[in-house]
């Protein structure tokens, strides 16, 4: 199974979790990641990047209570120096696995 990937994946490393108000050890690391997508021993696929015009399309919600998620995230969400970098990099293997090559998306935000 060809899998798409991008080694920027590997950036996101946040320092630590916060779970209700305490910090404790991050679960998404980039050795995780690489596990991951070692265990999957697939043919992988480089991600190829696209315009950030593809990730302005958006569509409104329609539901009620996914309208907050336009405006706010999760607060258990890891953010670190590379976040949004490895953020980018899921998104262009996201948008090459869709584009029809026949190929399943793996940018595992080390995690």
């Amino acid at each position: 199974m060809p899998v798409v990937w991008s080694d920027r994946c590997l950036l996101h490393e946040p320092a630590a979790e916060i779970w209700v108000g305490v910090p404790g050890p991050a679960a998404e690391t980039p050795a995780r990641a690489q596990a991951i997508l070692d265990a999957l021993d697939a043919r992988v696929v480089d991600a190829d990047p696209h315009p950030d015009k593809a990730l302005l399309a958006r569509r409104p919600a329609t539901a009620v209570w996914a309208r907050p998620g336009w405006f706010a995230y999760d607060t258990m969400t890891l953010v670190g120096s590379g976040t949004w970098e490895a953020a980018r990099a899921a998104a262009d293997a996201a948008l090459t696995a869709g584009s029809g090559a026949g190929h399943r998306a793996a940018c595992i935000l080390a995690g």
